[in-house]
């Protein structure tokens, strides 16, 4: 008999939960980083199941390190002078 190893699966409600984030705000970071406008990138999952994304927490703790602490809400902004 062979041992199976279980690899712990991160869905889009638990990444969001790590990242306190809305689980929407994983579908706008995953896209932002195809179009290239997220720093650092946002992980591509490490599978699927079915049509619904997982990724190993691994990579999110990776992600969260590399990530700012505070977001965008943590830094100033460049804002155009109001008119």
């Amino acid at each position: 008999m062979t041992a199976r190893t279980v690899t712990k699966q991160l869905t889009r409600r638990d990444v969001a939960l790590e990242l306190d984030i809305e689980v929407n705000t994983v579908d706008v970071y995953r896209r932002r980083t195809r179009e290239g406008k997220m720093a650092p990138p946002f992980p591509e999952p490490d599978g699927y199941l079915g049509n619904r994304p997982w990724w190993k927490p691994e990579a999110i703790a990776a992600y969260k390190s590399q990530r700012h602490p505070g977001g965008w809400h943590g830094q100033e902004r460049n804002r155009l002078p109001a008119a």
